[in-house]
């Protein structure tokens, strides 16, 4: 576990995993509390109406940010994720159940409809929609082992990764590690 007095020595984080999984806010979380820059990857792989950038470009602009001093950086993006985590001094990784992470798409969508949430972590011009048969499809076949497996193959060291199974594991952590250090 990365414990409080850790992480604020750490200044390369990536926070990965599944859409839904709760990535984007946990990262902002993390921006504020540590005061680091939060980087959403989703905003520089998409271009409006949700088209994919060209593949260079997105490279170019990841290599762009971690060649920064301090960095989080919110997406797992895996044909990119070997170069960064070369360079993170912390990984926290979402491993929870995709029923739960698309049951977390469709609440987010339908709370971003109804003008209860607004995502500031989207690409200009893309607009949180409801999950079509695509996008569930791509969560319901999101395979963790493959991040696993990357780490394994770049050697990450395991005492800077921090791996959530569940909802009350986030929980505890946050409260431990994010919420007393505020009071």
């Amino acid at each position: 576990m990365i414990s409080r007095e850790e992480l604020q020595n750490k200044k390369r984080i990536l926070v990965l995993g599944c859409s839904g999984s709760g990535k984007s806010t946990f990262a902002k979380l993390l921006g504020k509390n540590l005061n680091i820059k939060v980087f959403h990857l989703d905003q520089y792989f998409h271009d409006p109406g949700w088209q994919p950038k060209d593949h260079s470009d997105f490279v170019k602009s990841i290599e762009e940010i971690i060649s920064g001093k301090s960095w989080i950086i919110d997406g797992t993006y895996s044909r990119t994720l070997r170069q960064r985590l070369l360079l993170a001094d912390a990984v926290f990784l979402y491993d929870y159940s995709k029923y739960f992470c698309i049951y977390r798409v469709i609440k987010r969508s339908l709370k971003s409809k109804t003008g209860m949430e607004i995502r500031t972590d989207l690409a200009p011009g893309c607009k949180e929609k409801f999950p079509d048969y695509e996008f569930l499809k791509f969560i319901w076949n999101y395979k963790t082992s493959k991040v696993y497996n990357i780490l394994s193959e770049t050697n990450y060291n395991t005492d800077n990764l921090m791996i959530f199974k569940n909802r009350s594991e986030f929980s505890a952590y946050v409260n431990t590690c994010l919420i007393q250090q505020n009071r």
